[in-house]
């Protein structure tokens, strides 16, 4: 779930820093917030705007190209994951890119020092 991901998304880039800063989840918290503040009213207005152009297509019988609030949910959804993917590998590289760092070096990949 996003919960799950977003708490373990919060422990993974605290440990990118061995836990000695704060500055990587405090920009994914400060992103992720600014993000759902900006994009919710920008993704209902496009819901809104998509089932008028769907019901006004219906009234005139016109093969519009309006998105049904269905076809929406499944595109944010698909795009969602589409996502989380991508994240996913990102942090799998840094994982990656870390343990080599340690096991050459001792050091985490961003530290303060």
């Amino acid at each position: 779930s996003e919960g799950a991901w977003q708490f373990a998304l919060v422990l993974f880039l605290a440990a990118l820093t061995q836990y000695k800063s704060l500055t990587l989840v405090s920009g994914y918290g400060l992103t992720s917030h600014l993000t759902v503040l900006v994009g919710a009213s920008w993704v209902a207005q496009w819901l809104i705007d998509s089932q008028n152009q769907t019901n006004n297509n219906h009234k005139n019988h016109n093969k519009g190209h309006g998105w049904t609030r269905w076809q929406t949910a499944r595109f944010l959804i698909a795009n969602q994951n589409g996502m989380v993917l991508i994240a996913t590998a990102c942090c799998g590289a840094a994982l990656a890119r870390m343990n080599d760092n340690d096991s050459s070096s001792g050091n985490a990949i961003l530290s303060d020092q």
